[in-house]
């Protein structure tokens, strides 16, 4: 069973012997009951939602298993690109290729990169750091450090990287894997701090490549202006980097949307499809394609 199989097992599992809380939300279930609580987490993530946040174990579990081969999947052919560039071959300086991740959540990255690095035999090893404000994720992520033979190597700051990131280290890979769309229903002046903060990292060196993953809505301002998609962020990101020196700039889509946004993979399927998805997992009808957009900068 590999690894991600045993994540989502053991999300099921605590959704069946979790205890409802009230939810403050009251906005039901999708289903009829509050079995899975999609309801809430749908709302939660609406465009139109600016103050709702996660606010009980079973919403959590619930997105695990909703989104987490998704969110997984995209990140490996990001992974991909990356490697296609020499991103990890084995002239380096360190044995360790770096990843930071911010706004980490359940860290569906860090699958990916425990993924790739199987099925590409990459024999430098890596080193995870998962940056995430809210300590409710802590259980599901425990349990993830458990399954990582290199467990030393893998690390959950339960803190916000912008505010304690003080540029010791150097970054191989900064990950932002669907914190956009979540910061930008929230406070779309915080993020274009942080996409200006990023941008010195990567102009300083601090950094040698970032992957922004995120979900494929192209509107730009939104609700007299309180909200924009993360689309929005990555062309912030592509305004500040693009022509600047030592810097390549790509640009990646699945499938095709309102806006062609830049070159389409070839494949859009995840880890499991609908005739491998495991039966336990039907019931929470977990989308099983890629469907995102990929932004990617790199120093050459």
């Amino acid at each position: 069973m590999t690894k991600i199989e045993q994540l989502l097992l053991y999300c099921d599992d605590s959704m069946q012997h979790t205890k409802c809380e009230k939810c403050e939300y009251e906005c039901g279930c999708m289903r009829g009951s509050r079995t899975d609580c999609y309801e809430c987490l749908n709302k939660i993530h609406s465009v139109h939602n600016h103050d709702l946040l996660y606010a009980c174990d079973k919403i959590l579990y619930n997105y695990v298993l909703k989104h987490q081969i998704r969110y997984a999947s995209e990140m490996v052919y990001a992974l991909d690109v990356l490697n296609g560039k020499n991103q990890f071959n084995d002239e380096r300086d360190s044995d360790e290729i770096s990843f930071f991740s911010i706004g980490c959540g359940p860290a569906s990255e860090l699958y990916a990169i425990d993924y790739y690095w199987n099925i590409k035999k990459i024999r430098n090893g890596y080193v995870f750091k998962g940056f995430e404000k809210s300590e409710k994720w802590k259980v599901i992520n425990d349990y993830s450090e458990s399954l990582f033979h290199n467990r030393n190597n893998i690390n959950f700051i339960y803190k916000d990287f912008f505010e304690c990131f003080q540029g010791q280290e150097r970054i191989d890979v900064l990950i932002a894997n669907y914190l956009f769309s979540d910061i930008m229903r929230y406070d779309q002046g915080r993020a274009e701090k942080m996409v200006d903060f990023i941008c010195n990292l990567l102009f300083n060196k601090q950094i040698s490549a970032i992957i922004v993953n995120d979900i494929s809505l192209f509107y730009t301002i939104y609700n007299q202006g309180k909200a924009a998609s993360a689309y929005q962020c990555l062309e912030w990101f592509e305004s500040k980097l693009n022509g600047q020196e030592g810097i390549t700039l790509i640009k990646k889509r699945f499938q095709d949307g309102y806006i062609l946004y830049g070159d389409k993979f070839n494949h859009y399927g995840c880890f499991f499809d609908e005739n491998n998805c495991p039966q336990y997992m039907k019931k929470y009808e977990p989308f099983l394609t890629c469907n995102s957009i990929i932004f990617i900068a790199m120093q050459l």
